[in-house]
């Protein structure tokens, strides 16, 4: 299976992962603070991530010609 991913999707994953080790933090080290600032940003990636695969899914389509389902 190959992936291609734009530069704003592989920032967003990177992101994402950003928001899992601070929450590992939190449970290591029981930083309070880390567990909502980690939680935040790792949904935020997510759904950055997300968006820009749905939209070059769309752009893909748009260009082949193919008809939307």
């Amino acid at each position: 299976m190959y992936v291609v991913l734009s530069p704003l999707a592989k920032i967003a994953a990177a992101v994402a992962v950003v928001g899992i080790v601070l929450v590992l933090y939190h449970r290591f080290t029981g930083a309070p603070w880390a567990h909502l600032t980690g939680t935040v940003i790792f949904f935020g990636g997510v759904l950055v991530y997300f968006v820009e695969r749905i939209r070059l899914t769309l752009r893909r389509r748009r260009e082949s010609g193919s008809p939307p389902p």
